[in-house]
């Protein structure tokens, strides 16, 4: 009996250093935000109407990038579907791409921007439990409403990512002993990452589209008064199918017949007569 319990320690210790080492895998690496600074030093200016096309921007570009990581997870425990962390955002990515590139343009703009430090591929991170910090370049080219929902976004990774793991520990446990098939343990770690990003997208949007409703309300620049602004541009409609004119000289299509015996009759007139022309 001793021997069965320093065996199962033994596994669930296993199982808890593979836990922490695919939540390391799942961080942010900190050489590349060693320039961010904290959320708190993000010096934005206050999003009023004139931001408002921008935050839409912003919002559904964050909606689409939602949508991408939900295709991701929906392809999971399937037969191609991701087998790492790494799989799956490389998925992520080839289904989002480069995302809006008003964004880009206006990430860009930063005073100081530099291509080989600045990227939107990762604008925030989290290096310790409930702090957050920021590409200087978000803070410089986004308003406050934005930084926030940024922030929204990534502080709830670590409550999100923390409890993936726990709701398969004992999932991850069977498949240490070897009992579950390896196509399903390899799709767990994906299923905790994209479950996380889903939820975070889904917070900050919603904190986004808040700041966006709450514009609708009062423009912060003069509170008197209510904040409009164009609409952004929908999708083009779908093109009319083409239809060629009939050549000069050809006549009409007869229309139809409507009635049974109206066709019977049409056809009778055809094999004795010829068809029309």
């Amino acid at each position: 009996m001793k021997h069965t319990e320093s065996r199962t320690g033994r596994r669930l210790r296993v199982t808890l250093v593979a836990l922490l080492s695919s939540f390391a895998c799942a961080l942010p690496a900190g050489a590349q935000t060693e320039h961010f600074v904290p959320s708190d030093e993000c010096m934005s200016d206050e999003c009023t109407c004139e931001d408002a096309p921008m935050m839409e921007v912003y919002l559904r570009n964050q909606e689409n990038a939602r949508d991408a990581w939900v295709s991701v997870r929906n392809d999971l425990f399937t037969e191609n579907g991701p087998q790492s962390m790494a799989e799956a955002k490389a998925l992520f990515e080839s289904r989002f791409g480069s995302g809006d590139s008003r964004i880009n343009t206006q990430f860009m703009s930063c005073t100081g921007y530099d291509p080989n430090v600045n990227s939107l591929s990762q604008v925030a991170a989290v290096p310790s439990l409930g702090e957050a910090t920021l590409d200087p370049c978000l803070c410089d080219a986004f308003c406050k409403d934005i930084i926030d929902a940024t922030v929204d976004h990534e502080l709830t990774h670590g409550p999100t990512l923390l409890a993936g793991f726990a709701n398969v520990l004992h999932f991850k446990v069977a498949c240490k002993a070897g009992v579950l098939p390896d196509s399903f343990c390899n799709g767990l770690d994906p299923m905790i990452l994209a479950d996380s990003e889903i939820t975070s997208y889904t917070v900050g949007n919603y904190s986004l589209s808040e700041s966006i409703e709450d514009l609708y309300e009062s423009d912060p620049a003069a509170p008197e008064m209510k904040c409009t602004w164009e609409p952004l541009p929908g999708p083009p409609p779908s093109p009319s199918p083409r239809v060629l004119p009939p050549m000069p000289g050809t006549a009409a299509p007869a229309p139809v017949p409507a009635g049974l015996w109206e066709r019977i009759t049409l056809l009778a007139d055809r094999f004795l007569n010829g068809a029309a022309r």
